[in-house]
């Protein structure tokens, strides 16, 4: 239940907010940020590498540009604890990114007055690799340093912050872990309004143009980084185009592994089956995801979300994504499931969705019922006690 809150002027402080190419953490402040609006409070948002930023117009807050020098652990963090101490005169609240939470934390151990919400969406950059099978390891004695330093001078500053919300409970076992305070931590999932993306306006022309016949599309977006598994994908479709049967990979997106990918396709033989539609603004992307028969998001970190997959559930597109993850956890069983790198067990998923066309109409029901649990009115009802907590 709601505890009562009155209006406050919110600071929320951000590396950069770039609604082009940024994937979907902007669009996730975005949603808080009007929500929270809506809710009678003020918002302004301190992005510290503004040079990043790509805004829209007619945003309902303040964006304040202000610049780090440099990207080295100590400029970061101290330059967190300046912005707070500027404008801790005309904030109620503040929330930092994860990645600022050690500046917060010494902001609040040297006196700071104003409460600090950390919110974590994904690992900190000193923790072990844990995105290849057998691989969970610091890869250099430097990073297993760091991760030294951070974990026993870091995370005492860490629980220093008035509260730590994370996207998923998988995400808070993990820094629990590591020596987060839980008894101050909470999960808050994604926000992410379901009815503004499926407005009539934007979905019209998306869900026109189905694809149909015997041909199975299969679409994939995100970074093209080796961390998020395209080739598993292509891998998979290699096996199914060799079984004889009619599929099309559809790729958007770009990055360093985009060549290496596209040489892949050509070893695997089927670059006719692929087709790389590069990086796309968010209509068209939005187009064709409506269009897939499945979306596949094959790997990232297993305790981060995923806005795509929100995005899937309210467009009514069946997924699949990894096994013991953030992501089954955000889908639960509105999802077919494989393990992470089974790329004969991937394309096994794909086929029997494929073949279930009850399997499909099955998942999307599900979808609906799951995203009900996870829409944008009940991150805020959580958000909202948990403010009222920290600034009762």
């Amino acid at each position: 239940k709601n505890l009562t809150v009155h209006a406050m002027k919110l600071f929320f402080i951000a590396l950069k907010l770039n609604f082009e190419s940024g994937g979907g953490s902007a669009w996730e402040l975005d949603a808080k940020i009007r929500s929270l609006i809506k809710q009678g409070h003020s918002a302004i948002v301190i992005t510290l590498f503004s040079g990043q930023n790509r805004l829209q117009s007619g945003l309902p807050y303040k964006v304040v540009e202000e610049q780090i020098a440099s990207l080295s652990l100590w400029n970061i963090q101290h330059g967190v604890l300046r912005m707070l101490k500027k404008y801790q005169a005309e904030a109620d609240l503040f929330q930092v990114e994860g990645q600022f939470a050690y500046g917060s934390g010494l902001y609040r151990l040297l006196g700071g007055r104003k409460p600090v919400i950390v919110h974590f969406n994904r690992e900190l950059s000193s923790f072990p690799e844990s995105t290849r099978k057998n691989s969970n390891k610091f890869g250099s004695l430097k990073k297993l340093f760091r991760f030294w330093l951070e974990r026993s001078v870091g995370f005492p500053l860490i629980n220093r912050n008035d509260l730590l919300t994370f996207t998923s409970p998988i995400l808070l076992d993990l820094y629990a872990s590591f020596g987060v305070n839980k008894i101050k931590s909470s999960v808050i999932p994604d926000f992410f309004d379901s009815n503004e993306f499926r407005n009539p306006a934007r979905l019209s022309e998306s869900t026109a143009g189905k694809n149909g016949g015997d041909e199975f599309s299969v679409f994939c977006t995100g970074r093209m980084v080796w961390e998020k598994g395209f080739d598993v994908l292509l891998k998979a479709v290699d096996i199914l185009v060799k079984r004889g049967e009619r599929y099309r990979l559809l790729l958007s997106g770009d990055g360093p592994e985009k060549q290496a990918l596209q040489n892949l396709s050509a070893q695997l033989g089927i670059s006719e089956h692929v087709a790389f539609l590069g990086w796309l603004e968010k209509p068209a992307l939005i187009k064709e995801m409506a269009k897939a028969d499945v979306i596949v998001i094959q790997r990232w970190r297993p305790e981060v979300t995923s806005m795509i997959a929100l995005e899937a559930l309210a467009l009514g597109v069946p997924a699949i994504v990894p096994v013991n993850s953030a992501l089954s956890w955000q889908m639960q069983n509105s999802a077919l499931t494989f393990e992470d790198e089974n790329f004969h067990e991937l394309a096994d998923q794909i086929k029997k969705m494929r073949d279930n066309p009850a399997l499909q109409t099955d998942l999307k029901v599900a979808g609906q019922i799951r995203l009900g649990e996870l829409d944008l009115p009940v991150s805020l009802s959580k958000l909202m006690t948990a403010i009222a907590q920290v600034t009762k």
